[in-house]
């Protein structure tokens, strides 16, 4: 029961972070649209769950939204993360997923909230630096860690259009989405 309802509260914190980096591009005035597994390819996602080749993985991976400023027609694809951690210099990815990501989705941008300092940081996939490709194991799994401080910037840096504005009126939404973590018995 623990586990499950960790995986759910994870779940929900995913989801309401993903729809805070949605809206931030909504009000700066680019029309964005579901593009991820968990929406678009779903049900090929889930029946190809078991399957490594390189078609699944990819769409396994696939960035969250597809975001398009109409004004200048720029379009791109954004993979949205978050971390509760405090400590911005050691955030853990997946192996297997940023080396997908590299491989499969390089010219899309890396999102991060961050629940500690309520903040929104990305970097363009193809920019990102992982400690010289040194991978740690992390509960018996492969891992990265990324330096949030020194390899990404703030959303605003990639995408000027997104006024300070715009951020700071979502940042009692970043703040609360702590409170979804309950205790756990």
């Amino acid at each position: 029961m623990k586990k499950s309802l960790e995986f759910f509260q994870n779940r929900l914190i995913g989801l309401i972070s993903k729809s805070i980096v949605e809206e931030v591009f909504v009000r700066s005035g680019y029309h964005a649209f579901p593009f991820g597994y968990e929406s678009t390819f779903s049900v090929v996602a889930h029946e190809s769950k078991k399957n490594k080749d390189e078609t699944s993985m990819r769409i396994r991976t696939s960035p969250d939204i597809l975001i398009h400023n109409p004004e200048n027609t720029r379009s791109a694809l954004i993979e949205v993360k978050y971390s509760s951690h405090n400590k911005t210099d050691s955030i853990i990815i997946q192996k297997y997923l940023l080396d997908n990501y590299i491989k499969s989705w390089n010219d899309a941008y890396l999102v991060y909230v961050v629940l500690d300092d309520i903040g929104i940081h990305a970097q363009k996939i193809s920019e990102i630096k992982v400690n010289a490709g040194k991978c740690y194991i992390y509960k018996k799994n492969p891992v990265y860690y990324l330096d949030l401080k020194k390899n990404f910037k703030p959303l605003r840096d990639f995408f000027p259009e997104i006024k300070k504005e715009v951020i700071d009126s979502l940042k009692p939404m970043i703040r609360n989405i702590k409170n979804i973590k309950c205790e756990l018995n």
